[in-house]
């Protein structure tokens, strides 16, 4: 049987490599680390959980200069006099479109397979009963 990543472990392990991370910094990095790659597990791999971390890193920060970018670019657009749009406005809303959808996929990973998805029956209903029981049951008190 081979080992399992666990988010606990990928926390940890992040923990080492970014040893001032706080909760909410590790949480979001064990996110954008899972969705580098197609199978967790690989992440077990010092190597390939190092190439992952590169990967991350780059996307991350040429994501977020292009969406601080936009965001000025927008704040320039909204702060011009009511003018008739034009071709240069439109551009501007469009790029601002497509760094909003990398900065959605950088979180969310790969689109495929999750729209339109056909029903998997037995098993959500099995979630959605077991949800139901979390929250019907009153909390543990010490």
């Amino acid at each position: 049987m081979s080992e399992i990543m666990t988010c606990q472990q990928l926390a940890a392990c992040i923990g080492q490599l970014k040893p001032d991370a706080d909760p909410q910094e590790v949480a979001r990095l064990c996110l954008l680390l899972t969705n580098t790659v197609e199978d967790i597990d690989t992440l077990l791999d010092k190597e390939t959980l190092l190439e992952a971390w590169q990967q991350v890193s780059i996307r991350f920060d040429a994501t977020t200069d292009q969406h601080a970018a936009m965001t000025d670019e927008l704040e320039e657009l909204s702060s011009t006099a009511p003018n008739p749009i034009t071709m240069q406005h439109v551009w501007v809303l469009l790029r601002a479109i497509k760094v909003q959808s990398q900065v959605l996929q950088l979180y969310l990973g790969p689109m495929e397979g999750l729209i339109n998805e056909p029903s998997r029956g037995d098993d959500d209903a099995a979630a959605e009963e077991s949800i139901d029981d979390f929250f019907d049951e009153p909390p543990k008190r010490n």
